[in-house]
C-alpha cells in the first residue's frame, strides 16, 4: 500500500468529486511508515505533511498531522522523540479545540496523558517505562481490552506486558502487582 500511494506524496487526496478530503497523502504515507516501523521514511513523511497542510490551509489535517507524527514519535521511543512529540501534542490540541473536533481532542488528551506517564523513572525489578504505565493502569482497575485502548496497543500486546511484569515483580496475579505499584510509589494522583 505505501509503495502504490508513494507517487501521490506531494499531493492532496480528495475523494469523489471533490466531495471529501483527507489531507496530505504524505500523512498517510508516514502513518503506513509508521506501521511498517521505517522512522525516518515517517519522520520525512511527516515533516512535509505539516508544511503541506499548513500551506494549503488545511486545518483539520494540520491537526491531524501534528496528532499522527507525535503518534510516530512515541511509539519509536528514542532519547529525545518524547520531548519532540509534547509540543506537536499541543498544536493539535490546540487547533482541535478551536476546530471543534472533539475527538481528536480526546485522543490528543489521552496521548499527552500516556507521553506523561512515559516519563524517565527509576527502573524497579527491570520494569520498562511502558511496563510500568501498563502496571499504572492494571492498578487503576483498567481490563488488558481497557488498557489497549488507553495505549493505542493491541489486547495481546497488553497481555504480553502484564505476563513480564508479574514475572518481574514475582506477582501471583494483578492484586499482588498492584500492591507492587503501590508500596513503590508507583501510583499516579488522580
Amino acid at each position: 500500500l505505501f509503495d502504490l500511494l508513494l507517487p501521490y506524496a506531494g499531493r492532496n487526496l480528495v475523494f469523489g468529486a471533490h466531495t471529501a478530503s483527507f489531507g496530505a497523502a504524505a500523512r498517510l504515507l508516514g502513518m503506513l511508515a509508521t506501521t511498517l516501523q521505517r522512522w525516518d521514511v515517517a519522520q520525512q513523511q511527516f515533516a512535509y505533511a505539516l508544511q503541506f497542510d499548513q500551506c494549503s490551509g488545511g486545518r483539520p489535517w494540520l491537526a491531524q498531522s501534528h496528532h499522527a507524527y507525535a503518534a510516530m514519535l512515541l511509539r519509536r521511543g528514542g532519547s529525545a522523540d518524547r520531548e519532540r512529540a509534547l509540543p506537536l501534542l499541543e498544536a493539535a490540541l490546540g487547533e482541535a479545540r478551536q476546530l471543534g473536533m472533539a475527538r481528536l481532542e480526546q485522543a490528543v488528551l489521552v496521548m499527552q496523558a500516556g507521553a506523561v506517564d512515559a516519563a524517565p523513572l527509576p527502573s524497579l525489578a527491570g520494569l520498562s517505562p511502558r511496563e510500568v504505565q501498563v502496571l499504572r493502569l492494571v492498578a487503576a482497575g483498567k481490563t488488558n481490552q481497557e488498557i489497549a485502548t488507553t495505549l493505542f496497543r493491541s489486547p495481546n500486546t497488553v497481555a504480553n506486558h502484564v505476563r513480564n511484569i508479574l514475572g518481574k515483580t514475582q506477582a501471583a496475579n494483578r492484586t499482588e502487582a498492584s500492591a507492587f505499584a503501590a508500596r513503590h510509589r508507583l501510583l499516579t494522583p488522580e
